[in-house]
Parts: C-alpha cells; sequence; structure tokens
C-alpha cells in the first residue's frame, strides 16, 4: 500500500515544471545532429554537442525525483493491533431551568449548571486533582423537556470540551426534567456505538465497559418514559449508571431560608434505584467540591481494553531525493563544467 503524504503539491511542481519545459522544448525530443565530420575524433566537439542536448531531459528528470520526494511518498508495510485501556463513558446532564440554583465551588457562588461544566470538563481533559481520561471514549447527552445528544462517544475531547462549554439552560417553553427518556436514549446510542464497532472489526465493548453517568437535580416530569423502564433497559443493554443529584444545604432557619429554591429534600429514591438495578452507585451533592469528588471515585473505575488495527506506514521519500539531488549535481556539473561554452 503506497500513499503520498503531501499529494498534490509535491508532483505539482513537477507537472508545472514538464508544461514549461515542452514550451520552451517543443521539438526536443528530436536531438540535433550535428555534422558527421566530427565523429572522426573521440571525445570530439559532437560528443560534448549531443550531451549538451540532453542537458534540459536530465533537469527534467531531475525535477521529476524531487517533486516525488516532496510529496513525502510512504508504504504501508504491517498492521499493528493496539491496547489501549479506557471506557465508553456517556455523560447525561440536565440542563432544566433549575440549574440556574446557585451552589457554592471554589469559595465562590455560581450556577450548578456552570459548575457541572467545569467540573465535567476537569474530569475529561484532567484538572483541579482529575487525571482524565484521555483513553476514553466519552459522550454527552442533555436534557430538559427534550433529549438532545450533543456530541457522540468520542475520543476528540477537545471538541467534547468544546461542546459542553456551550450548553444553555433550558427556556420556558423547552423546560422539564425527562429523566427517563435521556436515560433511554443513552442506552441505546451504547448499543449502536457497540455494534458499530463490531461492523469495523474492532473489539467489542464488554458489559462493564459501558458506562452512564446520569446527573440531575430535579425529579422525573410527568409524560414520557418512566425511571423503572429505563433502568431496565439500561440493565437489558448492559449500560451501568451512575447517578449523582445536587440538592441544597439545609435550611439554617430565619425567614429568608423559606423562600430558598434548591430544595434539600429532593426525593431521590428514583435514581437511586436506577443505580441499584444496573450496578452502578448514588451520590448526593451540594458544592462543586463534593462533585470533584464523585468523579474522582468514577476515575478509579476498572478500565477495559479496546483493540485497535492501523496500518505502519514508512517514510520513502530518500528513495526519491537522493539520486534527485546525485542527478542535479552531474547536470550543474556538466552545464558549468565541459559543456559551459555550447549553445
Amino acid at each position: 500500500m503506497i500513499q503520498f503524504n503531501q499529494w498534490p503539491w509535491g508532483l505539482a511542481f513537477f507537472v508545472l515544471y514538464l508544461v514549461l519545459h515542452l514550451l520552451v522544448h517543443p521539438k526536443q525530443p528530436a536531438l540535433r545532429l550535428p555534422d558527421t565530420g566530427g565523429f572522426s575524433k573521440p571525445g570530439g566537439r559532437s560528443g560534448r554537442f549531443l550531451a549538451a542536448q540532453g542537458l534540459p531531459w536530465l533537469r527534467l528528470l531531475v525535477v521529476m525525483l524531487l517533486g516525488l520526494a516532496l510529496s513525502r511518498p510512504q508504504f504501508g508495510q504491517e498492521t499493528v493491533q493496539t491496547h489501549q485501556p479506557g471506557k465508553a463513558i456517556l455523560m447525561v446532564l440536565d440542563r432544566s431551568s433549575s440549574m440556574l440554583d446557585p451552589m457554592i465551588f471554589q469559595g465562590a457562588e455560581h450556577t450548578r449548571l456552570a459548575v457541572v461544566k467545569q467540573v465535567f470538563e476537569d474530569f475529561v481533559s484532567g484538572s483541579a486533582g482529575l487525571a482524565g481520561r484521555p483513553n476514553d471514549r466519552i459522550g454527552l447527552i442533555t436534557f430538559a423537556g427534550f433529549v438532545d445528544e450533543v456530541s457522540p462517544l468520542t475520543l476528540d475531547h477537545q471538541s467534547l470540551v468544546h461542546f459542553v462549554r456551550s450548553i444553555q439552560p433550558a427556556q420556558r417553553f423547552e423546560d422539564g426534567t425527562m429523566i427517563g427518556d435521556a436515560l433511554t436514549q443513552a442506552s441505546l446510542r451504547m448499543v449502536a456505538y457497540q455494534g458499530l464497532l463490531g461492523h469495523n472489526g474492532k473489539e467489542a465493548l464488554d458489559l462493564k465497559s459501558k458506562i452512564v453517568i446520569l446527573l440531575t437535580d430535579g425529579q422525573q416530569s410527568r409524560g414520557g418514559i418512566d425511571l423503572a423502564t429505563a433502568a431496565k433497559t439500561a440493565q437489558e443493554n448492559g449500560a451501568k449508571v451512575y447517578t449523582i443529584a445536587i440538592v441544597g444545604e439545609a435550611p439554617t432557619g430565619g425567614f429568608g431560608s423559606f423562600f430558598k429554591f434548591n430544595n434539600p429534600f429532593l426525593d431521590t429514591s428514583l435514581i437511586e434505584e436506577v443505580a441499584r438495578v444496573t450496578g452502578g452507585a448514588f451520590f448526593k451533592v451540594t458544592t462543586g467540591e463534593a462533585l470533584s469528588k464523585v468523579y474522582a471515585q468514577i476515575d478509579q473505575l476498572e478500565k477495559t481494553e479496546f483493540e485497535e488495527k492501523r496500518v505502519v506506514y514508512q517514510e520513502k521519500y530518500r528513495w526519491f531525493l537522493l539520486p534527485g539531488v546525485l542527478l542535479l549535481a552531474l547536470e550543474l556539473g556538466l552545464r558549468f563544467g565541459p559543456l559551459r561554452q555550447l549553445p
């Protein structure tokens, strides 16, 4: 298998030179023969004249070889199998309007959504005490009154982080907390990804490697898929669900505490059951630091190997570069040496 890594730039240079050469030397293929009288003397002027007529073609050969070298020809010689430890992790994130409630992180008050986005970015890229997940295929689904797949499972974490930063809270017309719908779609996306790996000849994911992280600060809205059905779908498809509930701190008393929106008495029984049924775990957090600790625990999950096949290419530009340089030196030596004074 051969490929030109810099195609067409290297060979385009040769093609351009060839066109110019044919324009300047339109009748060059037929070499002009000098007076035969010169052949009586070996090494005479006629022999040098013929050599001079071949110099443009020698230069053309030089340009062709250098053009091939510039195009960086590569030959694939072997297939290498690599094993990268990693997991398929799908983040399912609540972006309902209640995620605008305040949350303390690093000594300052932010919206819950802002904190969740920052901690998830740290979890993916590695920061603030989190190691990062460079070998994991990570995707993102958000939900409010409907479900939105923001990013499929990918190793392009830079793009994933960009998508995370663009998440906005739900507007009034799209508000809600459709946890069951989001969890069901996450499970089905995992199944689709597993099938894609099998179709490409790669090692299929085993049951322990499909992880869903569900984060919410609310309860299931009426309508849609109930959480019991969603949990069963995840279980049947081998997805382990880790559920995280964001709750407010318990009121400390006083008239103002009566009006707090971030309810500390959120009923989390349903998402706790989801985690139990699928073999995951349930976490309850009140601050950004607590959320970081939860991700640190998830970070310690046992890793599963992915098998990947790739062709190793070897650079072969030297095959063309060295002869091209040598012939160029020969052509310049002839042009400015023995053939210098010939037309």
